[in-house]
């Protein structure tokens, strides 16, 4: 009798008793996020988390507005969607569209808003995605470039196909404001967690992650790091071809 008392007693000590709880359902983000730690690992590139502090606070005020939400992404309030035409977004976007083939175009952008679209291979062309710039590239004015062909004839001048100026207004993912001073690690810390935004193993050249069920974000940093300012964000869809 007193063994059989000894025995209920440790099994009452036992957190938990011996039950056995159900197994934790995981998303698809967890398990990929596990999956990189292992493989970084692996090869001896795992990086512990940083904590940089607290992010900056951008006040929403600034107009115009883009609230990237879910998977919206709204300008001034009316929705700009993937796979339409450029002259559907004409009717929300204003200002002038500069192409670079009007009647075929491959990219599109608006030089005020400092967006700028590619589209699909097949006609009619739709949007495959979109480019928001906080920063735009920093470069030399000749860029490197031949101004001058073999016989001395003067080139036609470069078209650049990013904008001629970056966003002017607010920007905001998930609820954080956004301006050209803000890092990587800043968005990341914001963010949705079901985004799973990351860098890669090694560095941090093309971070990104999910932006709707069918589209991935892209972030273009000034440096391959964590403390990278934003330059631009990029968001693709996967079916639009």
């Amino acid at each position: 009798m007193r063994y059989f008392l000894t025995i209920c007693l440790l099994v009452l000590l036992i957190p938990g008793g011996l039950t056995h709880a159900a197994p934790e359902r995981k998303t698809v983000a967890e398990l990929w996020s596990k999956a990189v730690r292992k493989a970084a690992q692996a090869t001896g590139t795992e990086t512990q988390e940083h904590n940089f502090g607290e992010s900056r606070t951008v006040s929403r005020g600034a107009r115009p507005e883009i609230i990237l939400r879910q998977d919206k992404i709204l300008y001034n309030g009316k929705r700009l969607e993937l796979g339409r035409t450029a002259s559907q977004w004409d009717a929300i976007l204003p200002g002038e569209r500069r192409c670079d083939d009007l009647s075929n175009p491959s990219w599109c952008n608006w030089d005020d808003l400092g967006i700028l679209v590619g589209f699909t291979d097949k006609k009619p062309k739709k949007i495959s995605y979109v480019t928001i710039y906080l920063r735009l590239p920093e470069v030399d004015p000749n860029d490197g470039l031949v101004t001058m062909s073999a016989d001395g004839t003067a080139l036609p001048p470069l078209v650049r196909f990013y904008p001629k100026s970056p966003f002017p207004g607010y920007l905001e993912l998930d609820g954080y404001g956004m301006d050209r001073r803000t890092m990587f690690w800043e968005v990341l810390k914001r963010a949705e967690k079901k985004r799973n935004l990351h860098c890669g193993l090694r560095d941090c050249v093309a971070p990104g992650g999910t932006f709707g069920s069918n589209t991935v974000m892209y972030f273009d940093l000034d440096e391959p790091v964590e403390t990278g300012a934003v330059n631009n964000i990029n968001i693709s869809s996967r079916a639009a071809k």
